[in-house]
């Protein structure tokens, strides 16, 4: 952010666009997608919803992401493959290549929930976490009791720290 001196108020300026979203995980195509008033809604794919009140969302395609040189980290934890992938390109897009002149006054703002942890108790547990039409809440602490690597995914701080370290920021 560059705040304006005197009485103006404090502006941002956008300097580069990266995204990972279900209408796609390149800029352009996503982009048009939005203009033409497209929804990335659609049935679930990556588990089987029925037993869920709602099988529709919005799913990131993980598979259009590349692979290729990801740490073992980044292709473990969804979440921080798209945050990386769509950092890397708003940073390139913005000429950031080089790095900050003072890495000190870029930041990081990271917004998101807690996807890895519903996933990886999805995909790695016979738990069922419902009670009816509700989450278990003994259930769900049952399995961070097992599983308490689960607790770090959810923490966005996370996140946000990875960003940080992968691009030099103070």
């Amino acid at each position: 952010m560059v705040a304006a001196r005197g009485s103006e108020a404090p502006r941002v300026v956008i300097t580069g666009l990266g995204v990972a979203t279900a209408l796609g995980v390149e800029l352009e195509p996503f982009w048009r997608q939005v203009i033409d008033g497209r929804s990335g809604i659609a049935p679930i794919r990556q588990f089987d919803s029925r037993p869920f009140p709602v099988s529709i969302g919005a799913e990131v395609d993980l598979d259009a992401l590349p692979v290729d040189g990801a740490d073992p980290e980044e292709r473990d934890n969804r979440t921080l493959r798209f945050a990386l992938w769509a950092a890397k390109n708003a940073w390139r897009q913005a000429g950031f290549d080089g790095g900050l002149a003072t890495p000190r006054r870029g930041g990081v703002v990271v917004g998101g929930g807690v996807f890895p942890v519903v996933e990886e108790i999805i995909e790695g547990c016979d738990d069922s976490l419902l009670d009816g039409d509700r989450i278990d809440c003994q259930r769900y602490l049952d399995i961070y009791t097992r599983r308490p690597e689960l607790l770090a995914q959810q923490d966005l701080m996370a996140v946000s720290s990875r960003l940080s370290a992968a691009f030099g920021l103070g």
